[in-house]
């Protein structure tokens, strides 16, 4: 756990870098005109691209509960 914990210091270079190879991966997907070479480089990119932004969904939501912990403590 200590990596992911290492991680997420990087969520927002995750979520980027998620979101260009996602967006290039519909490009390819869209441009492939029955080329299976190409179809399945962009099925990769589209992978890896969901799963770079689901990571860093899931950690800036852990860090909102993380945060909402702290200042709902504060509160009382």
């Amino acid at each position: 756990m200590e990596v992911f914990a290492d991680l997420s210091q990087y969520s927002t270079i995750f979520a980027v870098v998620g979101a260009i190879l996602l967006v290039l991966g519909f490009l390819l997907k869209g441009n492939a005109k029955k080329d299976t070479v190409v179809s399945v480089f962009s099925m990769i990119l589209i992978t890896v691209g969901a799963i770079g932004l689901l990571f860093a969904a899931a950690q800036w939501i852990s860090q909102s509960f993380s945060d909402w912990g702290f200042f709902s403590d504060r509160m009382m």
